[in-house]
């Protein structure tokens, strides 16, 4: 996690929990500790809503959003939204948490042929 002018930042941007201040006499430094790897969804849906959001919004970027709250729970991730899997490949590279094997999958280049699709990229 980098700092910047004393702002912690991840993924280049500035996390909102870092930056509240923490209930009266709570803390000594009077902000919030926070620790991504103990709140992963957490940290997925802020990030992945920010890295989505830099982009043309449409009626998926929330379903999207969603989405990525589970991606601690699969071994590889599968979309045949490149846009998704692109998006998704930079938040793997500044997760907290291990994140699974992201893949784009072209079912439409394959003549609808998902089965084959899906082969040749758990292969």
């Amino acid at each position: 996690m980098a700092q910047v002018a004393g702002r912690q930042l991840v993924g280049g941007f500035q996390h909102p929990l870092h930056s509240m201040p923490t209930v009266a006499g709570a803390g000594s430094s009077g902000r919030t500790s926070i620790d991504e790897a103990r709140m992963p969804r957490s940290w997925l849906r802020w990030v992945s809503g920010i890295a989505l959001g830099e982009h043309k919004v449409t009626e998926n970027t929330g379903r999207d959003n969603q989405l990525a709250c589970y991606l601690p729970d699969c071994e590889v991730f599968l979309s045949e939204d490149r846009h998704f899997a692109r998006t998704l490949q930079q938040v793997k590279e500044s997760a907290p948490v291990p994140l699974p094997e992201i893949h784009w999958v072209g079912i439409k280049a394959s003549g609808g042929r998902a089965v084959g699709v899906f082969e040749t990229a758990l292969a």
